[in-house]
C-alpha cells in the first residue's frame, strides 16, 4: 500500500496535540457539568452521547474537535483520504489503550519520524496542518488501513503495564507503617466486631494514600471489614505524630445515608429504661496544637450553624465542616470561592491550607467567639 509522505513541520506535534487534548477535556468538562440529571444512569447515558457524538462525529465530519481546529490540525488517512467513521472509532479506542500504558502511545509522536501516536499506526492515520501538500509516496507493507494485531497487542502491554502499576502501589501501600496501623485498628475495633462479626478480616481490595515528613504525616485508607454477620466498606483517616501512627478518624455509611463514626465508644442502654437527659453544653477550653493554632484559634469554642449562602461574612472566623464522608475538618476560613471555601488546618507538625467543594459539606459550624 501507498502511503502519503508530508514534511516533518506540517506533522502535528507532541506539545501541540497534548494542548488541543486539553481544551477538549475542557469544553466536554464545561458540557457534562450543564447536562447533569437527578438520576445517574440517565446522566451517564446522555455524557456518553455527547463524548461519542464529539470524538467521532466531529472527526468524522471535519476532520478534527474544536481543540484540534483551535491548533491548526486535522486528522487524514495515510493515503491521503478522508477518514471512515471505523477509522476514527478505532482510533478513539487504540487512544484508550495508549494513555493507559503509562503514556508512552502519546510519548511515541515526538519520537516517530512522521510524528504518529501509536493509536495513529493502528488506525492509519495521520494528524497534519489543513493546508499540508505530500512531497510525495511511499510503500507501506500492510493491506489494510487498520491494523487490528496490533490493537490487539497493544491492549495486551497496556492493560498488563498498568495492572503491574496498580499491584505494585498495592504492594508499596501495604508494606507501610500507615496501613499496618490502620488494618490493626479495624480488626480490633468493637463497633466493627459488633456490625460484621468476629474474627474480622480485611478485604484484598483497599485504595489510599499516605504522605510522611519526619516523625509526622497524614494517611487516608478506604478498606473492606468483613465477618460473619456480613461486611462494611470503611473510611480511615489517620495522623502519624513523633513517630507513632494513630487513626483519628473512622466509619462507613449504612443503609440509610447516615454515616456511623466507629471511633466513638459504644454506649449502652439498659432495656425498659428511659436514657439518662442530656448534660448542658457547656463551654470547653479547646487546646492549640501547634503555635499557629494557638495564635489564631478561639480559646474557648461554642460553634453555630450556619448556611452555605452566609459562609461569605465568617472569613477568618474558625469553622467546623463535616463532610458527607464523615470527616471532620476544623481551621481557619481564608477565602470563599465560587464552589469552594479554603480553610487553614492546623496539626501537630504545622499547618495546611485545604480546598473544601460545597457538594461535599453535610454541615458547617461557626465559633461563636
Amino acid at each position: 500500500m501507498e502511503c502519503n509522505v508530508y514534511v516533518r513541520t506540517q506533522y502535528g506535534g507532541y506539545w501541540k496535540r497534548g494542548i488541543a487534548n486539553l481544551i477538549d477535556c475542557l469544553l466536554l468538562g464545561i458540557v457534562f457539568a450543564i447536562v447533569s440529571f437527578s438520576s445517574n444512569i440517565l446522566t451517564a447515558v446522555v455524557e456518553l452521547v455527547i463524548f461519542l457524538a464529539y470524538m467521532i462525529g466531529l472527526k468524522f465530519a471535519f476532520g478534527a474537535t474544536l481543540g484540534y481546529r483551535l491548533l491548526g490540525m486535522q486528522i487524514v488517512s495515510i493515503n491521503g483520504a478522508k477518514p471512515t467513521v471505523k477509522q476514527i472509532a478505532i482510533r478513539l479506542i487504540a487512544a484508550f489503550f495508549s494513555a493507559l500504558a503509562l503514556g508512552l502511545g502519546y510519548l511515541w509522536i515526538a519520537l516517530d519520524k512522521n510524528k504518529q501516536a501509536w493509536h495513529d499506526k493502528i488506525a492509519g492515520t495521520y494528524v497534519i496542518r489543513p493546508k499540508a501538500t505530500p512531497v510525495g509516496t511511499t510503500e507501506v507493507r500492510r493491506n489494510n488501513l487498520i491494523r487490528t494485531k496490533l490493537l490487539a497487542t497493544l491492549a495486551v502491554v497496556s492493560v498488563s503495564l498498568f495492572i503491574g502499576l496498580f499491584v505494585g502501589m498495592r504492594i508499596f501501600l501495604k508494606d507501610s507503617e500507615a496501613y499496618e496501623s490502620a488494618e490493626k485498628y479495624l480488626k480490633t475495633n468493637p463497633r466493627i466486631q459488633q456490625e460484621v462479626g468476629k474474627p474480622v478480616k480485611i478485604g484484598w481490595f483497599f485504595t489510599g494514600n499516605f504522605a510522611v515528613i519526619g516523625d509526622y504525616g497524614k494517611a487516608f485508607f478506604l478498606m473492606q471489614a468483613a465477618g460473619t454477620k456480613g461486611r462494611k466498606t470503611v473510611t480511615l483517616l489517620s495522623e502519624k505524630s513523633a513517630g507513632q501512627w494513630k487513626t483519628i478518624k473512622a466509619g462507613y455509611t449504612d443503609k440509610a445515608g447516615t454515616f456511623v463514626d466507629i471511633t466513638k465508644p459504644i454506649v449502652a442502654v439498659a432495656k425498659n429504661k428511659p436514657p439518662k437527659p442530656a448534660e448542658p453544653t457547656r463551654r470547653v477550653k479547646k487546646r492549640p496544637e501547634s503555635r499557629l493554632a494557638a495564635e489564631t484559634s478561639p480559646k474557648e469554642v461554642t460553634y453555630s450553624r450556619i448556611d452555605i449562602d452566609a459562609v461569605r461574612t465568617y472569613k477568618g472566623r474558625w469553622v467546623k465542616i463535616l463532610m458527607r464522608d464523615g470527616i471532620e475538618r476544623e481551621g481557619i476560613l481564608l477565602e470563599v470561592e465560587d464552589e469552594a471555601l479554603r480553610i487553614e488546618q492546623n496539626f501537630n507538625f504545622g499547618s495546611m491550607t485545604t480546598s473544601v467543594k460545597f457538594h461535599e459539606i453535610l454541615d458547617l459550624l461557626v465559633s461563636d467567639s
